[in-house]
Protein backbone atom coordinates (compact mmCIF):
# COMPACT_ATOMS: atom_id res chain seq x y z
CA UNK A 1 0.00 0.00 0.00
CA UNK A 2 1.46 3.36 -1.05
CA UNK A 3 2.01 6.06 1.54
CA UNK A 4 -0.76 8.63 1.84
CA UNK A 5 -0.04 12.15 0.73
CA UNK A 6 -1.79 15.46 1.23
CA UNK A 7 -3.12 17.30 -1.81
CA UNK A 8 -4.01 20.98 -1.82
CA UNK A 9 -6.94 21.54 -4.18
CA UNK A 10 -7.81 24.76 -5.96
CA UNK A 11 -11.57 24.98 -6.62
CA UNK A 12 -13.50 27.67 -8.44
CA UNK A 13 -16.63 28.73 -6.54
CA UNK A 14 -19.30 29.94 -8.96
CA UNK A 15 -21.32 31.59 -6.20
CA UNK A 16 -18.48 33.80 -4.90
CA UNK A 17 -16.78 34.01 -8.32
CA UNK A 18 -13.35 33.16 -6.92
CA UNK A 19 -11.01 30.30 -6.06
CA UNK A 20 -11.13 28.45 -2.73
CA UNK A 21 -8.61 25.96 -1.33
CA UNK A 22 -8.65 22.79 0.76
CA UNK A 23 -6.19 20.06 1.83
CA UNK A 24 -7.33 16.44 1.40
CA UNK A 25 -5.61 13.09 1.81
CA UNK A 26 -4.70 11.30 -1.41
CA UNK A 27 -7.15 8.45 -0.69
CA UNK A 28 -10.08 10.89 -0.40
CA UNK A 29 -12.28 11.85 -3.33
CA UNK A 30 -11.67 15.24 -4.94
CA UNK A 31 -13.91 17.99 -3.55
CA UNK A 32 -17.42 18.07 -4.97
CA UNK A 33 -18.59 21.21 -3.14
CA UNK A 34 -17.22 24.55 -2.03
CA UNK A 35 -14.98 24.10 1.07
CA UNK A 36 -16.09 27.45 2.49
CA UNK A 37 -19.84 26.99 2.04
CA UNK A 38 -21.20 23.64 0.88
CA UNK A 39 -24.40 25.27 -0.39
CA UNK A 40 -22.38 27.12 -3.05
CA UNK A 41 -21.97 25.72 -6.55
CA UNK A 42 -18.52 25.02 -7.97
CA UNK A 43 -17.10 24.44 -11.43
CA UNK A 44 -16.38 20.69 -11.46
CA UNK A 45 -14.20 21.19 -14.54
CA UNK A 46 -12.00 23.70 -12.73
CA UNK A 47 -10.55 21.65 -9.86
CA UNK A 48 -6.77 21.25 -9.74
CA UNK A 49 -4.14 19.98 -7.31
CA UNK A 50 -1.67 22.83 -6.83
CA UNK A 51 0.51 21.32 -4.09
CA UNK A 52 1.31 17.88 -2.74
CA UNK A 53 2.98 17.13 0.58
CA UNK A 54 4.20 13.89 2.08
CA UNK A 55 1.84 13.20 4.99
CA UNK A 56 4.60 12.44 7.50
CA UNK A 57 6.79 15.32 6.34
CA UNK A 58 3.92 17.75 6.59
CA UNK A 59 3.11 16.59 10.09
CA UNK A 60 6.66 17.26 11.28
CA UNK A 61 6.83 20.55 9.42
CA UNK A 62 3.52 21.92 10.65
CA UNK A 63 2.95 20.47 14.10
CA UNK A 64 5.22 21.79 16.83
CA UNK A 65 3.12 19.66 19.22
CA UNK A 66 2.25 16.40 17.49
CA UNK A 67 -1.29 15.08 17.18
CA UNK A 68 -2.58 12.15 15.14
CA UNK A 69 -2.15 14.17 11.94
CA UNK A 70 -5.72 13.62 10.66
CA UNK A 71 -7.40 16.51 8.85
CA UNK A 72 -10.84 17.98 9.53
CA UNK A 73 -12.85 21.06 8.54
CA UNK A 74 -15.49 22.25 11.04
CA UNK A 75 -18.14 24.96 10.68
CA UNK A 76 -19.51 27.00 13.58
CA UNK A 77 -22.42 29.46 13.47
CA UNK A 78 -23.24 31.98 16.19
CA UNK A 79 -26.54 33.78 16.67
CA UNK A 80 -25.57 37.31 17.68
CA UNK A 81 -28.05 39.78 19.23
CA UNK A 82 -27.51 43.55 18.93
CA UNK A 83 -24.45 44.71 20.86
CA UNK A 84 -21.62 42.48 22.09
CA UNK A 85 -22.14 38.76 22.65
CA UNK A 86 -19.78 35.97 23.70
CA UNK A 87 -19.64 32.50 22.17
CA UNK A 88 -17.42 29.69 23.50
CA UNK A 89 -16.38 26.52 21.71
CA UNK A 90 -14.00 23.74 22.72
CA UNK A 91 -12.96 20.26 21.65
CA UNK A 92 -12.54 17.23 23.90
CA UNK A 93 -9.28 16.32 22.13
CA UNK A 94 -6.15 18.37 21.30
CA UNK A 95 -5.77 19.85 17.83
CA UNK A 96 -3.53 22.02 15.69
CA UNK A 97 -5.55 24.66 13.83
CA UNK A 98 -4.21 25.17 10.30
CA UNK A 99 -6.67 27.78 9.02
CA UNK A 100 -9.34 29.96 10.59
CA UNK A 101 -11.83 31.41 8.09
CA UNK A 102 -14.46 34.06 8.78
CA UNK A 103 -17.39 33.70 6.37
CA UNK A 104 -19.03 37.09 5.86
CA UNK A 105 -22.33 38.25 4.43
CA UNK A 106 -23.92 41.66 3.91
CA UNK A 107 -25.53 41.54 7.36
CA UNK A 108 -22.04 41.40 8.93
CA UNK A 109 -20.99 44.78 7.48
CA UNK A 110 -19.40 47.15 10.05
CA UNK A 111 -19.53 44.50 12.81
CA UNK A 112 -16.35 43.49 14.65
CA UNK A 113 -15.05 40.19 15.99
CA UNK A 114 -12.39 39.21 18.51
CA UNK A 115 -11.15 35.65 19.10
CA UNK A 116 -9.39 34.58 22.30
CA UNK A 117 -7.80 31.24 23.16
CA UNK A 118 -7.89 30.18 26.81
CA UNK A 119 -9.61 33.29 28.22
CA UNK A 120 -8.21 34.39 31.59
CA UNK A 121 -6.31 31.18 32.29
CA UNK A 122 -4.64 31.09 35.72
CA UNK A 123 -0.86 30.69 35.25
CA UNK A 124 0.95 31.95 38.39
CA UNK A 125 0.83 34.57 41.19
CA UNK A 126 2.68 37.76 42.11
CA UNK A 127 5.44 37.68 44.74
CA UNK A 128 5.78 41.44 45.28
CA UNK A 129 3.03 44.00 45.85
CA UNK A 130 1.78 45.94 42.83
CA UNK A 131 0.91 49.61 43.24
CA UNK A 132 -1.16 51.91 41.06
CA UNK A 133 0.77 52.77 37.89
CA UNK A 134 3.16 49.80 37.94
CA UNK A 135 4.07 48.21 34.60
CA UNK A 136 6.72 45.75 35.83
CA UNK A 137 5.25 42.83 37.76
CA UNK A 138 7.20 40.23 39.76
CA UNK A 139 5.72 36.75 39.44
CA UNK A 140 6.43 33.42 41.07
CA UNK A 141 6.88 31.50 37.81
CA UNK A 142 7.09 32.88 34.26
CA UNK A 143 7.23 29.51 32.48
CA UNK A 144 3.72 29.79 30.99
CA UNK A 145 4.01 33.49 30.10
CA UNK A 146 5.04 34.59 26.61
CA UNK A 147 5.47 37.87 24.75
CA UNK A 148 2.18 39.13 23.34
CA UNK A 149 -0.11 37.30 25.75
CA UNK A 150 -2.78 39.40 27.46
CA UNK A 151 -1.91 39.76 31.16
CA UNK A 152 -4.42 40.04 34.03
CA UNK A 153 -4.15 40.50 37.80
CA UNK A 154 -6.99 39.17 39.97
CA UNK A 155 -7.16 39.36 43.77
CA UNK A 156 -10.76 38.17 44.01
CA UNK A 157 -12.04 41.74 44.31
CA UNK A 158 -10.44 43.57 41.41
CA UNK A 159 -9.62 42.23 37.95
CA UNK A 160 -7.12 44.37 36.01
CA UNK A 161 -6.34 43.94 32.30
CA UNK A 162 -2.75 45.14 31.84
CA UNK A 163 -2.65 44.50 28.10
CA UNK A 164 0.04 42.59 26.27
CA UNK A 165 3.28 41.30 27.77
CA UNK A 166 6.07 43.36 26.19
CA UNK A 167 9.13 41.93 27.96
CA UNK A 168 10.08 38.94 30.14
CA UNK A 169 13.26 39.13 32.24
CA UNK A 170 13.31 36.03 34.41
CA UNK A 171 10.38 36.61 36.81
CA UNK A 172 10.01 40.32 35.97
CA UNK A 173 7.14 40.83 33.52
CA UNK A 174 6.73 44.15 31.68
CA UNK A 175 3.20 44.86 30.47
CA UNK A 176 1.54 47.30 28.09
CA UNK A 177 -0.78 49.10 30.51
CA UNK A 178 -0.29 50.53 33.98
CA UNK A 179 -2.00 48.85 36.92
CA UNK A 180 -5.21 50.65 37.88
CA UNK A 181 -5.48 49.04 41.34
CA UNK A 182 -3.15 48.15 44.20
CA UNK A 183 -2.55 44.41 44.57
CA UNK A 184 -1.09 42.57 47.55
CA UNK A 185 1.15 39.53 47.17
CA UNK A 186 -0.41 38.16 50.37
CA UNK A 187 -4.02 38.18 49.09
CA UNK A 188 -2.96 36.17 47.06
CA UNK A 189 -3.08 37.96 43.70
CA UNK A 190 -3.40 35.56 40.78
CA UNK A 191 -1.87 36.14 37.34
CA UNK A 192 -4.07 35.17 34.40
CA UNK A 193 -3.30 35.24 30.69
CA UNK A 194 -4.93 34.58 27.32
CA UNK A 195 -3.99 34.41 23.65
CA UNK A 196 -5.50 37.21 21.56
CA UNK A 197 -5.91 35.40 18.24
CA UNK A 198 -8.14 37.84 16.31
CA UNK A 199 -8.10 41.45 17.48
CA UNK A 200 -11.25 43.48 16.78
CA UNK A 201 -11.44 42.81 13.04
CA UNK A 202 -14.03 45.11 11.44
CA UNK A 203 -15.90 43.67 8.49
CA UNK A 204 -15.99 45.68 5.28
CA UNK A 205 -18.73 45.43 2.68
CA UNK A 206 -16.32 44.34 -0.07
CA UNK A 207 -14.87 41.40 1.90
CA UNK A 208 -16.71 38.06 1.73
CA UNK A 209 -14.29 36.03 3.83
CA UNK A 210 -11.09 36.42 5.78
CA UNK A 211 -8.69 33.52 6.26
CA UNK A 212 -5.92 33.42 8.85
CA UNK A 213 -3.03 30.99 8.71
CA UNK A 214 -2.59 30.58 4.94
CA UNK A 215 0.47 32.80 4.55
CA UNK A 216 2.88 30.00 5.47
CA UNK A 217 2.72 26.27 6.15
CA UNK A 218 3.81 26.67 9.76
CA UNK A 219 0.97 29.00 10.75
CA UNK A 220 -0.37 26.67 13.41
CA UNK A 221 -2.20 27.29 16.66
CA UNK A 222 -2.25 24.43 19.15
CA UNK A 223 -5.47 24.05 21.12
CA UNK A 224 -5.40 21.74 24.13
CA UNK A 225 -8.31 19.42 24.87
CA UNK A 226 -11.24 21.30 26.47
CA UNK A 227 -9.46 24.65 26.14
CA UNK A 228 -11.93 27.40 25.26
CA UNK A 229 -11.88 29.38 22.03
CA UNK A 230 -13.96 32.48 22.81
CA UNK A 231 -15.57 34.59 20.10
CA UNK A 232 -16.64 38.12 21.01
CA UNK A 233 -18.95 39.53 18.36
CA UNK A 234 -20.10 43.16 18.27
CA UNK A 235 -23.31 43.50 16.24
CA UNK A 236 -23.73 47.16 15.29
CA UNK A 237 -27.27 46.75 13.94
CA UNK A 238 -30.56 46.65 15.84
CA UNK A 239 -31.36 43.16 14.56
CA UNK A 240 -29.96 39.74 15.47
CA UNK A 241 -27.44 38.42 12.98
CA UNK A 242 -25.57 35.20 12.23
CA UNK A 243 -21.80 34.88 12.18
CA UNK A 244 -20.17 31.80 10.65
CA UNK A 245 -16.56 30.69 10.80
CA UNK A 246 -14.59 27.61 9.79
CA UNK A 247 -11.64 25.88 11.45
CA UNK A 248 -9.33 23.58 9.50
CA UNK A 249 -7.24 21.48 11.83
CA UNK A 250 -5.13 18.39 12.40
CA UNK A 251 -6.09 16.13 15.29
Amino acid sequence: MSELKLHKYKIFCNTDNRYEYIWLLSDEDPPSSCPVDRTHTINLNNITIIETQDNNTLKVKEESISTGGRYRLDSHSCSCPPGESTHDISYNYPLNAVEFTLNLAEHNNDDTVTAIVGPQTTVTRITQDVTLGDKIITVDDSTLLELGLIFYLDDGTNLDNLGQITNINSNLITVQNEATYNFSSNSPTIVKSEVLFVNKIKFASFVHSYTSGVARVGAISYLEANRILRIKYNNTSDQSTTFTFYIEYLY
